[in-house]
């Protein structure tokens, strides 16, 4: 089953997609937070380097990307999978919107929002994959800290696309935290 987002809003960065599915008590999913450890060296290094990337495409600039894209999992994706989440990132417009958003990457964005984590007053739920490779597990524990109840989960095996290497731990987990 797939769902689509079918609401927007336009904010001063950028456009939120976001809908309301069945009934009960709200519950927001949330992926992206306050995570100074985000922008990792390699990272740095591109945007230090962007404008070498000219013209698009740029064969090293694609062998960069799926490289770093194919550390979103613990293990190879197969092949139609990869493509339906990444290949956005193909081609000389997939690329340069690929360095638009490395351009725009900065600890700082998300870092402002940290000291709002403790007024949080609904339960969350902070999943994290045991294997991620963008971001470590130490953040997620400073995350579930700053937030009072917030339950944090570690999946086994899993990198940062958990739901793509773990999907029955990620909705077993889901399922009991919304139960």
């Amino acid at each position: 089953m797939t769902l689509a987002l079918r609401q927007s809003v336009e904010t001063s960065v950028g456009e939120i997609a976001f809908d309301v599915f069945g009934d009960g008590p709200p519950v927001v999913l949330v992926h992206g937070t306050p995570s100074r450890a985000a922008v990792t060296p390699q990272t740095r290094k591109m945007q230090r380097e962007i404008e070498r990337y000219d013209p698009l495409p740029d064969a090293e600039l694609e062998a960069s990307i799926r490289q770093h894209l194919s550390s979103a999992t613990s293990r190879p994706l197969d092949a139609q999978t990869f493509d339906a989440l990444f290949a956005q990132w193909e081609g000389a417009e997939g690329q340069a919107l690929y360095l638009r958003n490395l351009a725009c990457l900065h600890e700082s964005d998300t870092q402002l929002f940290e000291s709002l984590l403790p007024s949080i007053s609904v339960p969350v739920l902070v999943l994290w994959g045991e294997r991620d490779a963008w971001l470590p597990v130490a953040t997620s524990e400073r995350i579930g800290s700053l937030i009072p109840n917030a339950r944090r989960v570690v999946i086994p095996r899993a990198g940062h696309f958990s739901m793509e290497d773990e999907p029955n731990a990620i909705a077993e987990e889901l399922s009991a935290f919304v139960a």
